[in-house]
């Protein structure tokens, strides 16, 4: 599709770009160095980590989005070789993006809309995807908190900081079963303290002494050593 190639060694004010149209679809981008060193200009004790490499970086860009990144001593030396896999989709994006609910604040329902999305590969646009990259992760989780708050039409953060919790849950998301709550110490011994709080997709506390209807819920429960945990459950029928 693209290439290019016999750049001149001593070329550190130099930089160079390379661009074409790409059909959606996925590639391999690869570049070699005959001199088995990458980038890297002097490695004076052969560890890896480049001594002198005059600033070197390569960045592959889709769509307007940065997708891979290297630089810096500890990745310019790839050896003769490296070779990235990359896909791309043009997936305009439409309204406010973040702004999942429609209601003009990217804020907790947004989030809670986020977070009921199953992670893993897509086949199309989502607006899920912030990046778009075919991904739903932690990429996509770590940009929407970094608007959260935003007010779609001031571009204003109206909300501040998203909640505390919230990291906890993207970094350690757990699915569990009902039958699971009846558990009132973890693997490590820690105690439940207290009862635990349940919330719905629009960020609501729902009512955590009777039954649940069918649906996925967020469980935030507090622990003997400190810690706030939460959890994704998800009921086919009514709890007991």
């Amino acid at each position: 599709m693209l290439s290019g190639g016999d750049y001149p060694v001593q070329t550190s004010d130099i930089d160079y770009y390379e661009a074409t149209c790409l059909p959606d679809g996925c590639y391999t981008f690869k570049i070699t160095d005959n001199a088995g060193d990458g980038m890297c200009t002097i490695d004076f004790d052969g560890d890896g980590i480049c001594d002198i490499y005059n600033n070197a970086f390569i960045n592959i860009i889709s769509n307007g989005e940065l997708i891979f990144e290297l630089s810096g001593p500890n990745q310019v030396d790839f050896g003769s070789i490296l070779e990235v896999d990359f896909c791309t989709l043009y997936c305009p994006s439409e309204g406010c993006e973040g702004d999942f609910d429609g209601d003009g604040v990217i804020g907790i329902q947004d989030l809670l809309m986020f977070l009921a999305i199953p992670q893993g590969s897509l086949n199309d646009c989502s607006e899920f995807d912030f990046n778009n990259d075919l991904q739903i992760d932690l990429d996509d989780a770590l940009d929407l908190l970094s608007i959260y708050g935003t007010n779609c039409s001031t571009g204003e953060n109206v909300l501040g900081a998203p909640p505390g919790w919230i990291m906890d849950y993207i970094t350690n998301v757990t699915e569990v079963d009902l039958e699971d709550e009846g558990i009132i110490t973890d693997v490590n011994g820690l105690c439940k303290v207290g009862s635990p709080l349940y919330f719905d997709l629009a960020g609501r506390k729902v009512n955590d002494k009777g039954r649940l209807a069918p649906g996925i819920y967020l469980v935030v429960q507090n622990w003997s050593n400190g810690n706030i945990t939460t959890e994704k459950i998800f009921l086919n029928s009514w709890s007991q």
